[in-house]
């Protein structure tokens, strides 16, 4: 267990962790090109650290890694906050994603990730999902460059429950070719759409969607679940 350590590095890796169970806490993991990569089938643990300024990625999980973070907080990445990948399974709970270029990138084979009470604030993108299986509950993405959250990918299947997606400077939540569910969750005040859909099968009921500058959904005239947007 790493507890209470400075982890810095200069060009390389912080920490490579390969097929090995490693709880990392209470600590700082500083400057480079990757902060932490977990490969093979690692299980890591990586709660209450501050992980900032990579010139790559914070951190990056692939292959069958189970990893949990909760209550970190991933700041000023290049490129990634987090990269999943491989057939990992992931656990976000509590995590603050601040100023990244994609704070959240999910691609590859066909990772699966759950996120709950996390906070997307000032990244160019909050979450990029192009592959896999995600649940995505009680989070905030609130005043990010682009889009909040992006969903694509065939046989991607994603479910958004009790989100608040706000004043974003793009779309609230883009979708394309993908099987969604999205219910209860508030999605205001963005300076795109709140919900663009190019390709999906999209489910869900009482959204509470509004005030979003270029309009609350598009296209109109796609089949929008009955009861989709609450009082309409």
């Amino acid at each position: 267990m790493l507890k209470n350590s400075i982890i810095d590095n200069i060009g390389g890796f912080g920490l490579l962790i390969e097929s090995a169970i490693v709880t990392i806490a209470d600590s700082m993991v500083l400057e480079g090109n990757t902060g932490i990569e977990a490969i093979g089938d690692s299980q890591v643990t990586i709660a209450n650290t501050w992980i900032g300024a990579h010139a790559t990625v914070a951190v990056h999980l692939g292959d069958t890694v189970q990893a949990i973070l909760t209550g970190n907080s991933i700041y000023s990445h290049a490129v990634w906050g987090i990269s999943v990948v491989g057939l990992a399974q992931v656990r976000l709970e509590d995590n603050e994603f601040l100023n990244n270029s994609r704070a959240l990138d999910v691609g590859g084979e066909g990772p699966q990730v759950y996120l709950q009470g996390n906070q997307f604030k000032r990244n160019g993108t909050g979450i990029w999902i192009l592959s896999g299986q995600a649940v995505i509950i009680d989070n905030q993405l609130e005043e990010n460059w682009g889009t909040a959250i992006h969903l694509g990918g065939v046989n991607t299947q994603v479910t958004l429950v009790k989100n608040t997606i706000s004043n974003n400077q793009g779309d609230g939540i883009q979708l394309g070719s993908i099987l969604a569910e999205i219910s209860d969750n508030k999605i205001i005040d963005n300076e795109g759409c709140g919900i663009r859909i190019f390709t999906a099968a999209v489910a869900g009921k009482d959204n509470e969607i509004h005030d979003n500058a270029e309009g609350d959904l598009r296209p109109s005239d796609y089949p929008w679940p009955e009861g989709f947007v609450k009082g309409a």
